[in-house]
């Protein structure tokens, strides 16, 4: 189907910058003119009300009846029958702590004879909470009058019967407003609530959800009837509203898969019967049509994102079926047509810069099938479906000669294109959002920062002063592309054991190249590190990535990896004799001095501790922030050996990884690499300190059953505690009191013993958390030791790294140690098996583990492997690889 262009045929855009939004447009005859001419009433954010009455083609003064300043933001208007005593339309204008309803009067005239057009105020009533939304309608079957309910933020549905407040009621598991609409037909409100479920209340059921009804003022006060208020929460001394939240009872439920953006009746199937109506709801990706008992009747897929959408009537009323079509409004500024499920006509809107945040169809100067279109910036619109004829005709160009030079160019360019396309390698776009860190080698000069007054909920390490330890980063944001982006955002990726303000960023706005015309400035932000004082560090690696949309709305992501000082995580001491872990690291080089592989934290520990100078040459001990754990690295005079000790396993780990990057970063450039006998190497003759992790497994475990048992008294203590409190309130509420029986005395001996679990709860879990920083520290120790004692190389050793992962996961269900041991297992029956017997593919379910001594065999039996010879990656056959480079 081709896609047309909708043609303008009326036009209003105001002069200051207004906003509105869905609601903001109502299109009937206001002023009750008795030849039935629709108008078109507009409202804004910023308060301004406007009534239209378009006749001709193109805007002119005369079309606008009214242009008041209200004051307030309008946030909808609506048409109905709501004056008192009278069956004229009145204008229902809702502002967020107030409906307020109007009649349109002509002064000196009636239609295009009238001087000018008043507003007369026929009553308000005031709200005590901000208001989202409002339907209207014949509430209860109630005849020639309607009735209104104003939605509140918070879930409040308030109910006027014109000039009288009638009830409030909160809807029950109310989350965020959603839109609602008013089914005369089952005398129901149906809203998409925020766990994107249809649901409808029925009228008679929210009256009656709590005795009595509230309303401030005395009915026989003129003034209070001109302005009421609506109370709290339910009727009553129900002061919380816990009562009439309670009461409100679901008619029907539906759940839609996706969030609502609209709801709203219509006669829309094919099949329906004249007596009945469609619930349309309109989701996110797909229109749904619903029936009056809540069944879906059918649902349409939608392959554009919509904005809003409306009915309209193709036909008289009849029995034949449906005679309404739907027309809906999409983020991309065009409108869709639907009969039923099938697609009729397609069309962009006549402005294009903006999508329609609400829609109408009406007769305008004498032509049906008119519609209007408001965008958020209140630019009204008529328009209308259909082609215009060409304004020229087809003028045919001269015949000139073909210049074959310029084809042969073209195809020999259109042949580099294709190739390039047909090309495996991929290109990286040029306009792309580049990150660069630069990091100090020290922490941050803090002599005059605020840090002292600061709390300590983060439970950051601060010095003598107060102040924090603290690294701040400075971060480079640039753009390569030509035009402005805007809204990139930034996450941070790092150890639990350092904190930052916040972990994630938003650039509003980057400057693009502007087609090279200025200069590539970055964008620079600065975050600071702090460091825990109880949590280890399992890595100084901290990942920044970048979101973002391109002008072509090409989602990206960009990334940067940059390290933190090792300043921030630990500082230099005097020496520390504590071995009481220790292992040796042995390498084929002469060994450097540890001030020329660790100056960066000896330099400033030098002005502290002068006597630090004579030993730091071969004995070097450093203390870390977190748990003030120590660890000792000592070097050999003549071999190329490092033994590292301390007091803590886990400790041992950061320094371990640093030790031997930097010594590979030393020998990086080794130009004697051939002369000693191959390049540079680390090895691990010793036994694997297997006993010493298994120690940091069971434990950890041990923290986890624990919690696993506090958590199912924890959930027996609180069933106890309803079970008491539901039997007291029923004695509390029977008409002939009884005795008590001391329940009140085991109610509170229950919440004692539930306060008691949660404390306790809350301990474990934090005790957990320390538990699994240490197994996480010493896994990654433990791959380290067996890369270097086996002769992984770098694949082997990171595929390792996934089946015994540093990351622990806290799951009660299926944590860490089921996971870990299904791992083992797996290479023990795959690449690891002694024998093709041996191997199996059946994945083993996932079981809670009762104790740890399955796992902790499985990992030893994996390292003994690995120690024997076998390899995770097995190294292909020459024919193999024959082949493959044949086949290249």
């Amino acid at each position: 189907m081709s896609l047309f262009q909708a043609k303008e045929w009326w036009s209003f855009r105001p002069d200051q910058v207004e906003e509105c939004d869905k609601g903001c447009l109502c299109v009937a005859n206001i002023d009750n003119e008795p030849d039935g001419g629709d108008k078109i009433v507009m409202g804004s954010f910023q308060g301004m009300l406007r009534i239209f009455y378009p006749r001709s083609k193109g805007f002119r003064i005369e079309d606008m009846m009214l242009e008041r300043q209200l004051d307030e933001p309008i946030l909808q208007v609506e048409a109905a029958k709501v004056i008192p005593n009278s069956p004229n339309l009145g204008l229902i204008i809702l502002h967020p702590r107030r409906v307020v309803v109007y009649s349109v009067l002509a002064v000196g005239g009636t239609g295009v004879n009238a001087s000018y057009y008043n507003l007369d105020k026929a009553y308000e009533h005031k709200l005590q909470r901000t208001a989202h939304s409002m339907v209207y309608g014949p509430f209860g079957g109630v005849y020639g009058k309607d009735f209104i309910c104003v939605q509140s933020m918070d879930g409040q549905l308030s109910v006027f019967e014109q000039e009288s407040a009638a009830f409030s009621r909160y809807l029950p598991n109310f989350l965020v407003p959603g839109p609602l609409c008013y089914v005369s037909k089952i005398d129901s409100f149906v809203t998409v609530s925020a766990d994107m479920r249809v649901e409808a209340y029925k009228y008679h059921m929210l009256g009656a959800a709590s005795d009595g009804k509230q309303s401030n003022g005395d009915a026989g006060d003129d003034d209070e009837v001109k302005t009421n208020g609506i109370g709290g929460r339910g009727g009553g001394d129900d002061k919380y509203g816990l009562k009439s939240a309670k009461n409100v009872q679901v008619d029907w439920s539906l759940n839609l898969g996706e969030h609502g953006l609209d709801v709203f009746v219509a006669q829309f199937s094919h099949s329906l019967a004249a007596s009945h109506v469609d619930i349309l709801v309109l989701g996110e990706r797909t229109l749904f049509t619903i029936k009056e008992q809540g069944q879906i009747r059918l649902q349409k897929r939608l392959e554009y994102m919509p904005s809003t959408c409306v009915a309209y009537s193709v036909g008289p009323n009849g029995a034949g079926g449906a005679n309404q079509n739907v027309i809906v409004a999409t983020q991309h500024a065009s409108m869709m047509v639907y009969q039923d499920t099938q697609l009729k006509w397609a069309a962009r809107c006549a402005d294009e810069s903006s999508p329609a945040v609400d829609l109408a169809v009406s007769a305008f100067g004498g032509v049906r099938g008119m519609i209007v279109t408001v965008t958020d910036s209140c630019h009204l619109q008529i328009s209308y479906l259909g082609t215009d004829p060409p304004s020229q005709s087809v003028s045919v160009d001269e015949v000139r000669e073909l210049d074959y030079a310029a084809m042969d160019e073209e195809h020999r360019e259109l042949l580099k294109v294709i190739r390039d396309a047909s090309n495996d390698t991929t290109r990286e776009p040029s306009d792309v959002v580049q990150l660069s860190a630069q990091v100090p080698d020290t922490l941050d000069d803090m002599q005059d920062s605020d840090d002292r007054y600061e709390d300590d909920s983060s439970r950051c390490r601060r010095d003598g002063d107060g102040n924090f330890y603290s690294v701040t980063v400075r971060l480079d944001v640039a753009y390569s592309g030509d035009e402005d982006i805007n809204n990139i955002s930034l996450s941070m990726e790092h150890s639990d054991a350092f904190v930052t303000d916040s972990s994630s960023l938003v650039v509003p706005k980057i400057l693009g190249t502007g087609g090279g015309g200025r200069p590539n400035t970055p964008t620079t932000l600065y975050v600071r590190f702090k460091v825990s004082n109880h949590i280890l560090p399992t890595s100084l690696t901290v990942r920044v990535m970048a979101s973002y949309v391109t002008s072509s709305n090409e989602p990206r992501i960009s990334s940067c990896e940059f390290e933190l000082p090792l300043c921030l995580a630990c500082q230099v001491v005097m020496p520390i004799k504590n071995p009481k872990f220790m292992f040796t690291l042995d390498t084929n080089r002469p060994p450097p001095k540890l001030s020329q592989l660790f100056g960066d934290i000896i330099a400033p520990a030098m002005g502290q501790f002068p006597d630090l100078e004579r030993s730091v040459s071969n004995v070097m001990s450093v203390k870390y922030f977190a748990r003030d754990c120590d660890v000792t690295i000592l070097v050999s005079k003549k071999a190329g050996r490092f033994r590292l000790q301390g007091g803590d396993f886990e400790a041992l780990w950061l320094v371990a990884r640093v030790l031997v990057d930097r010594l590979y970063e030393l020998h990086s450039d080794d130009a004697e690499s051939a002369k000693n006998g191959g390049a540079f190497a680390v090895s691990f003759q010793d036994k694997l300190p297997l006993s010493d992790y298994f120690r940091l497994v069971v434990g950890h475990f041990g923290v986890r059953a624990k919690l696993v048992q506090t958590t199912k008294a924890l959930e027996q203590q609180a069933h106890q505690f309803r079970v008491v409190q539901k039997r007291l309130l029923m004695r509390y509420k029977d008409k002939n009191p009884t005795p008590l029986g001391h329940l009140d005395t085991l109610l509170m001996q229950s919440y004692e013993s539930l306060m008691q679990n949660g404390d306790r709860a809350k301990e474990l879990q934090e005790n957990m958390a320390l538990a699994a920083n240490r197994l996480s520290c010493a896994t990654n120790l433990l791959l380290l030791l067996v890369q270097y004692k086996n002769g992984l190389s770098r694949a082997e050793a990171k595929l390792l790294a996934h089946y015994l992962s540093p990351t622990v996961s806290d799951s009660i269900d299926q944590g860490w140690h089921e996971q870990t041991n299904a791992s083992m297992m797996h290479l023990l029956r795959t690449v690891l098996a002694r024998s093709g017997r041996d191997q199996s593919n059946i994945a083993q379910p996932l079981r809670p583990l009762d104790d740890t001594q399955r796992l902790k065999k499985h990992i030893q039996l994996v390292c003994d492997r690995l120690g024997k010879g076998l390899r995770l990656i097995r190294p292909r056959s020459k024919k193999k690889q024959k082949n493959k480079n044949n086949n290249n």
